[in-house]
């Protein structure tokens, strides 16, 4: 792994010299040939790329609003994650001091909002299923419904895309990652190593949501990348619904609308015969079946702005607009606090004291189980009601009614933001193992210790996210470009314009 980190590094720091050397300093002694090919591997050439603020013409082809719904949202988790660890860990014992202090706050209504952050997951679904549709799409009215070039070229993309930085964070984890194993609460980070030591190839195969099934505990490497799985799983099967879609709209709405039906059919079933709480235990959480609600509804949201290209605005009255608007918020509000009576932390930390007497009751579990209607109703239609609040901000955005909104969702800055949004998803939660590995000391919980640990997360999982894409992501990809390109099956690499 160290010789496949210094590779990487001596090919950057060399590529690096010769781009600031040929267009920086202008010295004559580098052919102008070489360029090309090997500014893609330049960190100069790489950092101005990904600083660049520019995401291109908001004219119906253009998504610029998702790029902040990208890093809100992998904010959103970070502090969600933060969180979950100040519980998950031995410094909060269960009826501490600490554990009370925090059990004090997580019953207030604005903290749901942190506690039940994991809809942000959804959001990248949603996300995810609407960009897949919308480019799809475009490349099938091109090849008339796809070819076999197209198909094979669609899959070993994104494999090559996403696995790339991915196999670098894998093998960084099952090797190098244990000499950070240096704090009272190392077990930490070792289980960390231990896992991806073992389950790497499950990773790679894409098949890691389901580890513990094929083969039981200790193959949860990067514990986050259940999505990832998941995303890929989905991408696999979609374009057999988009030729769908393709050919017959009707069918493909029909079709989507009973796999959304089949998704709450899941949920219900499982919450019923599992006794599952509000999104359910890891095993439930982690499997294609109980998450396609969202993604198929960013599938049939991208269907729908691929067919409005050439309509820049959505054509409603402002009244209309801004009733859409309430009822919206409305929706998305008592998504996210409806549940504020049960206290999600509680039920599923193990590390907070119960409300009940604990005398009188032997765990947390029977004593803050929601009723079972409730947990029907919110595991069985929430992520619907979620996705649909997502895909009417994204397609009022992006057809020119999405007002105070779309300005704070297509602000510049978040595009270099979205660009490395990536890393920091599979970053973010090792460095906060790593971080809380060194407490020394009991710490009692308050707001201010949470914001300031938060914050640092999200800002060390930022700076290292654009370290990984300058010197492995962005490297890879032009690998990828230069492979593609020899074959014929891609355009070659051009100069950077000055």
């Amino acid at each position: 792994m160290i010789v496949v980190v210094a590779c990487f590094v001596l090919l950057v720091a060399l590529a690096t010299w010769l781009d600031v050397g040929s267009t920086v300093l202008d010295l004559n002694y580098i052919p102008k040939s070489l360029l090309p090919p090997l500014q893609g591997f330049s960190a100069y050439h790489n950092i101005i790329k990904i600083c660049s603020v520019s995401s291109g013409p908001s004219d119906g082809s253009n998504l610029s609003c998702v790029n902040g719904l990208k890093y809100i949202s992998i904010s959103w988790v970070v502090l969600g994650h933060t969180l979950w660890e100040y519980c998950n860990t031995s410094k909060f014992g269960a009826f501490s001091a600490s554990a009370t202090a925090l059990s004090n706050v997580a019953g207030t209504v604005p903290f749901t909002a942190v506690w039940n952050g994991l809809f942000a997951v959804d959001t990248f679904f949603v996300i995810g299923g609407c960009l897949l549709a919308f480019h799809t799409l475009k490349e099938m009215d091109k090849t008339k419904g796809g070819n076999v070039g197209m198909w094979g070229m669609f899959y070993v993309h994104r494999y090559i895309r996403l696995t790339g930085v991915y196999c670098i964070i894998i093998g960084l984890h099952a090797t190098l990652l244990k000499y950070f194993e240096s704090g009272p609460q190392s077990h930490l980070v070792g289980g960390i190593v231990e896992n991806c030591s073992n389950g790497w190839w499950l990773n790679l195969l894409y098949i890691n949501n389901f580890a513990k099934d094929i083969m039981g505990v200790g193959y949860n490497c990067v514990n986050v990348s259940w999505y990832m799985a998941i995303d890929m799983q989905y991408f696999i099967l979609t374009p057999i619904l988009l030729t769908i879609y393709w050919r017959k709209a009707v069918i493909g709405h029909l079709i989507t609308i009973l796999l959304i039906c089949g998704g709450s059919a899941c949920q219900i079933y499982f919450t019923i015969t599992d006794e599952e709480y509000f999104h359910g235990g890891f095993d439930y959480y982690v499997k294609p079946w109980n998450r396609a609600q969202p993604y198929l509804i960013g599938i049939i949201l991208g269907y729908t702005l691929h067919k409005m290209r050439g309509t820049p605005r959505l054509k409603i009255n402002p009244m209309t607009n801004l009733l859409i608007w309430l009822f919206v918020a409305a929706m998305g509000m008592a998504t996210i606090y409806g549940v504020n009576g049960y206290n999600l932390l509680e039920n599923i930390g193990h590390a907070l004291p119960c409300p009940c007497d604990p005398t009188t009751c032997d765990s947390c579990r029977p004593c803050l189980q929601a009723p079972e209607l409730d947990r029907i109703l919110y595991n069985g239609f929430a992520k619907i009601s979620w996705a649909l609040c997502v895909a009417w901000v994204i397609l009022a955005c992006v057809k020119g009614r999405g007002g105070m909104v779309d300005s704070i969702l297509s602000w510049d800055v978040w595009v270099p933001l979205a660009r490395v949004q990536y890393c920091v998803y599979l970053l973010h939660r090792t460095i906060i193992y790593i971080v809380n590995s060194w407490a020394e000391d009991t710490v009692r919980y308050s707001h201010t210790m949470l914001s300031i640990q938060f914050i640092a997360i999200l800002g060390i999982s930022t700076f290292a996210a654009f370290v990984f894409v300058i010197f492995f992501e962005a490297p890879i990809v032009q690998m990828e470009k230069l492979l593609f390109g020899s074959l014929g099956l891609g355009r070659m690499p051009q100069k950077r314009k000055d």
